[in-house]
């Protein structure tokens, strides 16, 4: 699978929206330079990075599905709307 070539061009866009984007989880967790770097090494293809930028994706939406859909209201089965601390919201 071409996926590093493809991180360079057709997906360029999407990896930087992802990891370089202001607010990225992945920026709060690991050094955002070395993030930099690492997408830049593999846009000019001095690095193949598809191991190190596939991870960091990973990461970035597995953080929004699972960490801060968390903190977002959630509806039971019965119809009725609960915050994380249980409390009834309107």
């Amino acid at each position: 699978m071409p996926a590093a070539a493809w991180f360079r061009t057709d997906l360029r866009e999407f990896v930087r929206d992802s990891l370089l984007a202001h607010g990225a989880a992945c920026g709060d967790y690991f050094n955002p330079q070395a993030i930099k770097e690492i997408v830049a090494r593999q846009e000019e293809g001095k690095i193949s990075g598809f191991q190190e930028v596939w991870s960091l994706i990973v990461f970035e939406y597995w953080h929004k599905h699972f960490i801060e859909q968390s903190d977002r209201v959630r509806t039971l089965d019965t119809g009725v709307v609960l915050n994380l601390q249980g409390q009834y919201v309107s």
